[in-house]
């Protein structure tokens, strides 16, 4: 298995930066995300549950609105007023269309599909009826308009407000529910930025301590062996325990010890070598002088000798001459 300790130098530290620029590339790809999905509800909220919301609303504004002009077209004051409020009738049943078309194209849910249909089916109950009172009142005939709207319109109306009150109430809480997966959504990007932040923050504090024990570490240890080189101490322990650039520069220093140490070695026996040698050659030379001193004295001797012969052979002489 790969020792980070032995990695180079250069690879380390490309490693290092590494995994911060991959830490700060997920906080910033978890930040864009989660702003994409906060701007995603808030268009949710905003766009469709607002919106479904207010159609809602307006539908049951327009129910109301419809059995007070649909009450004055049945008991109208004047064949003016009746014609007035016939065509606004239209118009409230126009917006009402309008707004019940929004919501039916913002309804996502089951149930809310579900509490739509039921309010489509009271409306196409009470439909029927408003045609029969507008068609009494164009004949003239308001007395059975006001009691159609009074019998059959107003307890079919009821039950269709009741409906149009729970869809709205309903858009009311689909949109509180959203809103509540909003700010869970916001607090749960708080909470993941933060832990991405934090983890960032240990693994720079991480790497910057293991960079600097790994890197400084070794580099101080030569100095000092080097220092202690310097002064001429060869004893010092040296020992490579990685194999990056540091760890080469402590086993050269420890090759560079070693050959120092028998380099002195050499020069102490080659020393030892000759001062023996010097030693043998002055107790020659003295032994040499002692036997020189010798043999002149022997010359001496054989001069003194010599000189007696001579003196001999000259007496010899004279007497023979005698």
């Amino acid at each position: 298995m790969l020792n980070i300790s032995d990695m180079k130098i250069g690879a380390r530290l490309a490693l290092g930066f590494g995994l911060m620029l991959l830490c700060a590339i997920g906080l910033l790809a978890l930040g864009l995300w989660r702003m994409s999905a906060l701007q995603a509800g808030a268009n949710l909220i905003v766009n469709e549950k607002v919106a479904g919301l207010s159609s809602a609303m307006d539908m049951r504004e327009g129910g109301w609105s419809l059995a007070l002009s649909l009450r004055k077209v049945a008991t109208p004051t004047d064949a003016t007023e009746a014609e007035l409020e016939s065509k606004k009738l239209t118009l409230i049943l126009d917006k009402y269309a309008k707004s019940e078309a929004e919501v039916k194209k913002l309804a996502t849910s089951t149930q809310t599909k579900a509490t739509f249909d039921a309010v489509a089916d009271k409306k196409q109950a009470v439909l029927p009826i408003i045609a029969k009172i507008k068609a009494l009142v164009a004949g003239g005939n308001y007395f059975d308009s006001s009691l159609l709207l009074k019998s059959d319109f107003l307890p079919l109306h009821e039950k269709w407000i009741e409906s149009l009150d729970a869809l709205a109430e309903q858009q009311k809480e689909e949109m509180k529910e959203t809103y509540e997966a909003s700010k869970r959504d916001y607090e749960n990007t708080q909470i993941g930025l933060f832990a991405v932040g934090m983890l960032t923050i240990a693994l720079g504090v991480f790497i910057s301590w293991f960079t600097r024990r790994s890197i400084t570490g070794p580099l101080q240890d030569a100095a000092r062996i080097a220092d202690a080189i310097a002064n001429g101490n060869l004893t010092a322990e040296i020992q490579a325990k990685t194999r990056d650039e540091a760890g080469m520069l402590l086993a050269s220093l420890k090759k560079m010890q070693t050959n120092l140490v028998a380099t002195i070695n050499r020069i102490k026996q080659g020393t030892d070598s000759i001062t023996l040698a010097s030693r043998e050659i002055a107790t020659g030379n003295a032994d040499l002088s002692s036997r020189t001193e010798s043999q002149a004295g022997s010359l001496e001797e054989t001069a003194s000798s010599m000189e007696e012969l001579t003196s001999t052979v000259k007496q010899n002489a004279d007497n023979a001459r005698q």
